[in-house]
């Protein structure tokens, strides 16, 4: 089974986590590019003694950063959210599908509480490494903070 018969199989959820986990892959691929660069740019600064940017022009990165590292936790919150609303949804449509049939079977049920696990699936695939990035790229940030702040105060 592709991705398009996944989507299709978890209903409308589906699409919507489908753009949610791009937002959490395009944030996460900027926040390695960027501490990949922080950490190259700020190595050999030891020996060096300057930093390539001032200090005002570290408090905007900073905050630039913090508020995409925040942003992985609200996508998180949403994914997780949108997860759930899709085994309510799945949850429904099995109990709808047993009323227009008049009848209880498995059959029937299966349907729906397929779509209700998946979107439940797809959620928590996405909420878990994203609330997981959000940890690693804070501490990340906390760190290099530290340091480059004991950098400005060594230079005063």
């Amino acid at each position: 089974m592709n991705l398009w018969e996944r989507l299709e199989e978890g209903g409308a959820g589906m699409y919507f986590l489908l753009a949610v986990s791009i937002l959490v892959l395009a944030i996460v691929l900027d926040l390695c590019f960027f501490h990949i660069k922080l950490f190259r740019s700020i190595k050999n600064v030891s020996t060096a003694k300057t930093l390539p940017f001032s200090e005002r022009e570290w408090e905007e990165i900073y905050f630039f950063r913090e508020r995409e590292i925040l942003w992985l936790g609200n996508l998180a919150a949403i994914s997780t959210l949108l997860g759930l609303l899709g085994t309510v949804l799945g949850i429904h449509s099995a109990f709808e599908s047993m009323k227009l049939y008049k009848q209880a079977s498995p059959e029937i049920f299966a349907s729906g509480i397929s779509q209700a696990l998946l979107t439940t699936i797809y959620g928590l695939m996405i909420a878990i490494p994203a609330t997981l990035a959000m940890h690693i790229y804070r501490t990340f940030l906390d760190s290099f903070d530290r340091r480059v702040e004991g950098y400005f105060r060594e230079m005063l």
